[in-house]
């Protein structure tokens, strides 16, 4: 029990016997307030270390986004008729060169019309009649209207019926269309494949045909000014001749979409193709590259910043001298100031590309001598980068990979290192604390006793002045 809560007043001794208590107390506490302080410390080391892998996570992080071989460069890609019949569009697997398109024909989605009702109420020309779309592949959907089925009904029967083997379809769409007009073709049942090409064919068929259902559907089949067949788009590449089902073709030039718009053919009496030119986007690989070098920059400014001196020369960062800052700082400052295998020794450093280092390790980055070295060899640069074997990105992102190794990389084990010293620093307060406890209550028992026996003795001293000394007489 604590007994730092009662006081003497010093009445027999005279003494402040609370205060030399209390600087008995500050005396012993002191090593208590030495591992409070390296508590103290030891959290902030803890909280820069975790900015600094934050950092190095983040330089992890755009290393990875250009180690990649194929993501490394990017590429624009234009024609020489203002995308006039396509638009093209090239991703990072791309690569350089020059492409003649020419157009011939677009794909078409197939649309049937049926004949017309002067209302949407079909009782005048639907029976109760089963009918059948057939599509190319020889699926089947069949649908058996009413006799008191609406146009608009038909539609979504139409719209929700299975197709075989059981699934919903998905595969055209009818919609009720009005035309405008008067009459008996006003209102017009017309059903649009939901693919393009001649994989998005079909036939509608009734299974009577004298039925009025067949005659309403067989329109749909046989309506050659209102209906659109299926057709695939056809293209010619540098004279050979592709077909493909859709109007957007991304398997005809490696990392390059095409989306037709539009046929050659209509350009004129002489027609001529379309020229595709696939060229570097310098820009946009230097942006990755800039963003990689900064990304670097503020991992070597964050390990300057730690070393650095006080005004008074003393040490002003928990983490000054740090030997996983060092180590980490060694290892990437290695892997940029090295080589890799490109096949062109012009262009097997960075710094012959413009990525050149202080004498801090801190790196600066030149555009202009990047984009000339680019477009110089750009298979070279991009294997300096993102070679498998070699290249910076990819040995910058490995090394990292393993430095912090959520199992055991040194940031694991150097974080652990100082959980487990907080928690040796807790125990040892907590220990110190109890023991200083009862060297308070130690302390306060021996100046109780040395004031009880002053007490005494000044007691003693006061009832032996009380007698009267003895009178002697002369003879």
């Amino acid at each position: 029990m604590s007994l730092s809560g009662i006081t003497f007043s010093g009445l027999a001794t005279g003494l402040d016997t609370r205060a030399i208590i209390d600087a008995l107390m500050a005396v012993e506490r002191r090593p208590i307030t030495a591992l409070e302080q390296k508590k103290s410390s030891l959290g902030k080391s803890k909280n820069l270390l975790s900015d600094f892998q934050s950092k190095i996570e983040a330089l992890q992080g755009k290393a990875k986004a250009i180690k990649e071989i194929d993501a490394f460069l990017q590429f624009d890609a234009k024609t020489d008729d203002d995308d006039k019949f396509f638009d093209v569009e090239a991703s990072e697997k791309a690569a350089a060169g020059t492409y003649d398109v020419f157009v011939e024909s677009l794909a078409k989605t197939e649309v049937q019309v049926s004949t017309g009702s002067p209302d949407r109420d079909l009782t005048t020309v639907v029976d109760a009649t089963t009918f059948t779309f057939t599509f190319a592949d020889n699926r089947t959907l069949t649908v058996a209207p009413s006799t008191s089925m609406t146009l608009d009904e038909l539609a979504n029967l139409i719209n929700t019926a299975e197709s075989s083997p059981g699934v919903v379809q998905s595969d055209v769409r009818a919609n009720v269309v009005d035309t405008g007009g008067t009459g008996a073709d006003r209102y017009k049942l017309v059903v649009t494949s939901l693919k393009e090409g001649k994989q998005g064919g079909f036939t509608v068929a009734g299974d009577s045909p004298l039925s009025q259902t067949a005659t309403f559907f067989d329109a749909m089949t046989n309506n050659t000014s209102a209906n659109t067949k299926a057709s695939d788009a056809v293209i010619k590449l540098n004279g050979v001749t592709l077909t493909r089902s859709s109007n957007t073709i991304d398997d005809a030039i490696a990392g390059v979409t095409l989306t037709l718009k539009g046929e050659n053919k209509d350009a004129g009496p002489t027609p001529r193709a379309t020229r595709i030119t696939i060229s570097t986007n310098a820009t946009a690989t230097s942006e990755r590259v800039k963003e990689f070098v900064d990304a670097y920059n503020e991992v070597v400014d964050f390990v300057a910043k730690q070393n650095e001196l006080g005004e008074e020369g003393k040490a002003s960062s928990p983490l000054f001298g740090d030997v996983t800052l060092r180590q980490v700082r060694g290892a990437l400052r290695s892997i940029v100031g090295g080589s890799a295998s490109t096949g062109n020794d012009a262009y097997s450093m960075l710094s012959q590309v413009g990525i050149t280092a202080d004498k801090d390790g801190k790196l600066t980055f030149t555009e202009s001598k990047f984009t000339e070295a680019l477009n110089d060899d750009s298979g070279a640069i991009k294997k300096l980068f993102a070679d498998a074997t070699s290249g910076i990105a990819g040995r910058v992102f490995s090394r990292i990979e393993a430095l912090a190794d959520p199992v055991d990389g040194v940031f694991k084990a150097r974080l652990d290192g100082i959980d487990r010293q907080v928690r040796a620093a807790d125990s040892a307060i907590s220990e110190k604390e109890r023991r200083l406890e009862l060297f308070e209550q130690n302390q306060i028992k021996k100046f109780a006793a040395l004031e009880n026996l002053i007490s005494k003795l000044q007691s003693q001293g006061s009832a032996f002045s009380s007698f009267q000394a003895p009178t002697i007489r002369a003879k």
